[in-house]
């Protein structure tokens, strides 16, 4: 037999293939690769080791200045990164259009809000029938509700205190209700974020123009502005609270989630 048959025939000769259900095989799939949780334990590791540490502040005028130097480095380097510094001063832009007369005490203005250049945020303007001199303003911001700003609750809420004397805004938040369609997706930020420029500022500045509307009103008292929210809208109450220095009360309602809970 040549050299070339005898190695056609060793190639050609069927060899056993050992089983996936033999005990041996089956036992080496079975072995784990990586412990468990080790997916959550890096990224917790990734992201702790690139938080920096909150500075210890010697009194109260020193956290101030603290403080002021981290709100601006966080608007200028994250909210405001790119392009979204020029629609950081652009003039607020608003389109208001019906006025239904909610009931006793109080009326309900339709409207719409410029956040970012073609960007529309829907809109409900809730006031008192009666408003005497400067009175309190408050934005509510919405959560995770597929209805949006017409959910009952998030109504509710606004009627309570527009009864009470506060002017109340409770615009649509990106992807719920009127803006539930697939491009206004919170998921969709990224594509911001790959195009060099920050993402999360639509998010800021629907907010900090419902804001800007809420104290353009003629009587809105400025030493009163309040924002309050639940889930997405408790995120939302931590984020402006923190950042628009024009907010001087704030009720937030969950939404501090820890990294684990991220992670799944």
């Amino acid at each position: 037999m040549t050299s070339i048959t005898f190695l056609a025939a060793a190639i050609l000769t069927p060899t056993p293939v050992a089983s996936a259900e033999s005990p041996d095989i089956k036992a080496a799939l079975e072995r784990p690769i990586i412990v468990a949780d080790q997916t959550l334990h890096d990224v917790q590791q990734f992201v702790e080791s690139r938080i920096p540490p909150v500075p210890m502040a010697t009194d109260a005028q020193n956290w101030q200045e603290t403080a002021n130097r981290l709100r601006r480095d966080v608007l200028d380097r994250v909210v405001f990164r790119g392009e979204a510094r020029a629609w950081r001063d652009m003039p607020l832009r608003v389109e208001w259009l019906d006025t239904i007369d909610g009931g006793q005490g109080y009326r309900i203005r339709k409207l719409r809000y410029e956040a970012v250049p073609g960007l529309w945020i829907p809109a409900l303007l809730y006031e008192p029938d009666r408003l005497n001199g400067k009175v309190p303003v408050s934005l509510h911001v919405n959560g995770h509700d597929r209805k949006g700003k017409a959910a009952e609750y998030k109504q509710i809420r606004s009627i309570n205190l527009a009864k009470r004397g506060i002017i109340v805004l409770n615009p649509e938040w990106l992807g719920m209700g009127q803006l539930s369609d697939a491009g206004y997706r919170h998921g969709s930020m990224n594509q911001l974020d790959l195009c060099g420029t920050s993402g999360l500022a639509p998010f800021y500045l629907a907010m900090s123009r419902g804001l800007d509307l809420l104290l353009d009103h003629a009587s809105a008292d400025p030493s009163r502005v309040a924002v309050s929210g639940l889930s997405g809208g408790g995120w939302q109450t931590i984020i402006i609270s923190s950042l628009d220095t024009r907010v001087t009360s704030r009720c937030r309602t969950g939404m501090h989630p820890s990294i684990p809970w991220q992670s799944n």
